[in-house]
């Protein structure tokens, strides 16, 4: 029976060569929709390893005539005095001064030569309340201190990823980072993997450092993170801007809330997967309306050899099972040719993906375009089931 369908599809090769190019190009965009779809989902299942609830980011800008140089004594104090400020406020639950923050959209990239090896990482200058105004989680080890500041080598606290990059499975608490006897970097602490870019960023290591605010020099803190009780009035952002500004006088502070920028963010990387998905519906509306228009246009055709073949005894089903299994054959024939490029993504694609999300997303894609195959060949299926006999007798 299979044998009988290929035949008459090939027979009619020249008809369904662009029916079979249509299968391919929508299995294709329905390939590539679903398979974007099942590699964001299990990046959006995994941590990032920070909690935004409650989290307002303010930007600091000094508008001074030497924005990005170092700080002057002057304005490490106060950016001192506005940490502890907001620390004494009440409805904020914790406050802490950061070079980058999440969402910011910015990064800082740094490396060290490790075992004759390039280690390449996120750096971010940060307070010691950062922690716990991220609820970061700690794995092992402990966390950056202010008493940090006096120890006459440089303390870290890295993500679980820049952690396998040290020492692979093994505990790197203690472990020097840099083979440079001038920079000597060591691990204190290891957390959850810390994705602060969101979360289909790209994987990557992540360390954070202990930022000083005793004097001159430093320049790299941008930004404070502020954690909020829980019930926190809608006005307490103005009050709490005023008061920064009565510190800092000259300064700017712009305000955002990690929560809204989590949103945004999200919605500016999942548009773009609704906009493709809006693509697959229109293409797979056509393909329905082509494959049926030409199956109808067959049996039409066809109205003398399915009389015939109803004259002989062939029953109704038998009938509509072919025109049916014709279908098939052709969306097959698409399917087999796109299959073979879907099985390449992993070897070509700029983007990490692995047959763990290749192989279901081809087997839902052509799953999904043999049923809208199938769906198409019942009303042509049922259309030959009611040709009668005498029909054939009297077909011109």
């Amino acid at each position: 029976m299979i044998r009988h369908l290929f035949k008459l599809v090939w027979n009619r090769k020249k008809t369904n060569v662009l029916i079979v190019a249509e299968i391919f190009c929508s299995f294709v965009v329905v390939f590539t929709l679903v398979a974007m779809g099942m590699f964001m989902y299990d990046k959006f299942r995994d941590s990032v390893g920070f909690d935004c609830e409650g989290v307002w980011e303010i930007a600091v800008a000094r508008n001074s005539v030497n924005e990005w140089g170092p700080w002057s004594s002057e304005e490490a104090a106060t950016f001192r005095r506005l940490l502890q400020t907001l620390q004494s406020m009440d409805g904020v639950v914790a406050a802490a001064g950061a070079s980058t923050a999440p969402y910011m959209g910015t990064i800082h990239i740094t490396s060290w030569e490790h075992g004759n090896r390039q280690i390449e990482t996120e750096l971010s200058m940060v307070t010691p309340e950062f922690k716990d105004v991220l609820g970061i989680e700690l794995v092992s080890g402990r966390w950056l201190r202010e008493e940090d500041s006096a120890l006459d080598w440089t303390p870290i606290v890295v993500d679980e990823e820049m952690a396998r990059q040290i020492a692979g499975e093994a505990d790197p608490v203690g472990e020097r980072v840099s083979d440079d006897p001038e920079n000597d970097y060591r691990v204190v602490g290891v957390v959850r993997e810390y994705q602060p870019n969101g979360e289909f960023s790209e994987d990557g290591s992540y360390t954070f450092r202990l930022a000083g605010l005793d004097g001159e020099g430093e320049s790299s803190l941008s930004t404070i993170v502020v954690k909020l009780a829980p019930g926190t009035r809608a006005d307490f952002e103005e009050s709490m801007v005023e008061t920064l500004q009565s510190i800092a006088q000259g300064w700017s502070f712009n305000v955002k809330h990690l929560e809204s920028a989590r949103e945004s963010y999200l919605k500016n990387e999942l548009t773009p997967l609704a906009a493709m998905g809006l693509v697959a519906i229109f293409l797979l509306l056509m393909v329905v309306l082509g494959l049926t228009g030409v199956m109808w246009q067959n049996v039409t055709r066809r109205t003398q050899e399915i009389g015939l073949r109803r004259a002989t005894g062939a029953h109704r089903a038998r009938i509509q099972r072919q025109i049916v299994g014709e279908v098939m054959v052709t969306a097959s024939l698409g399917l087999f040719v796109g299959s073979l490029l879907a099985i390449q993504v992993p070897l070509i694609s700029p983007v990490p993906v692995s047959y763990g999300v290749v192989l279901p997303a081809l087997l839902v894609s052509a799953a999904s375009i043999l049923l809208l195959a199938a769906l198409c060949g019942l009303y042509p299926g049922w259309s030959a089931t009611r040709i009668q006999p005498a029909e054939a007798l009297h077909y011109q």
